[in-house]
């Protein structure tokens, strides 16, 4: 999608036209990939997401990617580790629309 969430969408209705046999995908933003992939799953056809979450991922055939809620976890008990008197603490994250940023604030 050459991070254009419209485009990723158009090449998913593309692809589904031509009768791919399954469909992979990282969603650059979620919600608007929704928009297409329950048509995948009323035609029977397997969807594998990898890297970031659908908002739905009752669509998702089978997911690859990290527990984002646990690299959280650890990142906070490290940072407890280095600092057990408590100090100052920065996160910068990523995208909000993508999701994953919110998991590893849990």
């Amino acid at each position: 999608g050459r991070n254009d969430p419209n485009k990723q969408v158009s090449d998913a209705e593309d692809l589904l036209s031509r009768g791919v046999d399954i469909f992979i995908a990282c969603p650059y933003q979620a919600p608007t990939l929704m928009n297409v992939v329950p048509q995948y799953q009323d035609k029977g056809i397997p969807v594998v997401i990898y890297d970031r979450r659908l908002t739905d991922m009752s669509y998702a055939t089978a997911f690859v990617g990290n527990d984002d809620v646990a690299l959280g976890r650890i990142c906070g008990e490290e940072a407890l580790k280095l600092l057990p008197d408590g100090g100052k603490v920065a996160i910068l994250q990523g995208t909000p629309e993508i999701g994953r940023a919110s998991c590893r604030e849990r």
